[in-house]
């Protein structure tokens, strides 16, 4: 499958869903690949979990504020020459982290690797969106979504399997060689597809018109829910290392194999998503995904009050929300796109940064509570958070579709 970009003589050139779907998965392979030796670099350098937590923290947060940045370069210099900059940051930063001699050097090269990474998430979905409407880049941000699953999928699973056999440095060799192939990928195949109405204004224009997004309700009950529904997962990735080394007493690659259960969900929302959020709208989908959510984590708190010790208590019914969250962020990704298709690049980009960002915030509590209080109990708490949270925003959503010919039309939202 293939998406068409008109180039200026009037030609169809096709950038690949492929390729998008590998610009898209180098950030979540790099992201949790080494998840699963965290607690057990945390004895190679001779430090705290919450100090190798860092690493996590710092990535995403290099990602959260990036992506504020390459959201307007895209809209100014085009999509293409950002992605190919932004990836040659990526694999500096890899390099960094594959020869680490501290903890700190280590954090550092996440900080770099982080702020490369920060293109892939924003301009695959901003490249989709130049090329479809509404409903239908829902459906193909479904697709791309679904594949770019894959990543986190295996992920941990190689990871924990490579930490075992040859050290953590094994999963950073990995995304560098990942990186590199996409990144020639990139070069080779990727074709502009920035609209020429946007190319004609300057950078000053464009990011004064940028800020007229906070004056959208709309953007921020879409983008409220693509935080919250990501916080989800992020808040478990933050905690669930812990929780599943010292409190279930799991080796890194047997929490690799369960943690595949939770992509494996992802993937199965993101197909729903790609089949029926053309024909179904945005606010039905959801909806929906948000009451599969709070039924996920419900069904868990519901186990481990019961006195369940089994991993499955935990990791089962969170397959649940997984499923959700790949209903919930296509719809609720192209809504918040989709408020001013002019800046399709900057709201991708202002998204994806409060999506990151409400993300890292939860991961850090849920991961330091865990730790304060050795239970799973903060983590459970913190998911039944944001999940009531992510639901809320969907409902107001809903309750503003009705202002949105208005706003359409001209008003302000």
């Amino acid at each position: 499958m293939s998406v068409s970009a008109p180039t200026p003589g009037g030609i169809v050139r096709r950038p690949s869903i492929l390729v998008l779907v590998a610009v898209t998965a180098v950030n979540p392979l790099a992201m949790n690949i080494f998840v699963p030796s965290m607690p057990g670099m945390a004895d190679f350098f001779g430090t705290t979990y919450s100090m190798v937590q860092l690493t996590l923290s710092v990535y995403l947060g290099a990602i959260c504020i990036c992506q504020l940045i390459v959201g307007p370069l895209a809209d100014r210099f085009g999509r293409r020459p950002v992605i190919l900059w932004g990836f040659v940051l990526f694999l500096i930063g890899t390099l960094i982290c594959l020869f680490s001699g501290s903890i700190e050097m280590l954090i550092f090269g996440r900080l770099v690797q982080g702020s490369g990474g920060a293109v892939g998430i924003v301009l695959s979905r901003t490249i989709i969106r130049d090329v479809y409407d509404n409903r239908r880049s829902a459906s193909m941000i479904g697709y791309v979504t679904m594949g770019m699953a894959v990543a986190p999928l295996i992920g941990p699973a190689i990871g924990g399997f490579l930490d075992e056999l040859y050290g953590w440095q094994a999963a950073f060799e990995l995304v560098l060689a990942f990186g590199g192939l996409t990144l020639i990928a990139v070069f080779l195949t990727l074709v502009e597809t920035r609209p020429a109405s946007v190319s004609a204004r300057s950078m000053a224009t464009i990011l004064k018109e940028w800020g007229h997004l906070f004056t959208y309700a709309r953007y921020w009950a879409f983008s409220g829910s693509t935080s919250f529904t990501t916080s989800v997962f992020f808040a478990f990735l933050g905690a669930a290392p812990y929780v599943c080394n010292r409190i279930y007493g799991m080796t890194p690659s047997e929490y690799g194999l369960y943690f595949c259960l939770l992509p494996g969900g992802y993937i199965i929302g993101n197909f729903l998503s790609g089949r029926f959020a053309e024909h179904a709208g945005l606010h039905r989908m959801m909806l929906t995904g948000n009451m599969l959510c709070l039924a996920g984590v419900g069904i868990s708190v519901a186990l481990i009050a019961g006195g369940s010790l089994h991993p499955m208590a935990l990791f089962g019914p969170l397959v649940l929300t997984s499923i959700a969250n790949g209903m919930v962020l296509p719809s609720a990704t192209a809504g918040a796109i989709s408020v001013r298709p002019d800046l399709a690049g900057s709201a991708s980009g202002m998204t994806g940064s409060l999506q990151v960002g409400g993300g890292m915030i939860f991961g850090i509590i849920a991961g330091t509570a865990v730790e304060a209080y050795a239970s799973i109990w903060p983590l459970l708490i913190v998911l039944a958070l944001v999940t009531v949270l992510g639901t809320l925003c969907s409902l107001w959503s809903r309750a503003l579709e009705p202002r949105e010919t208005a706003e359409a039309s001209g008003g302000t939202g």
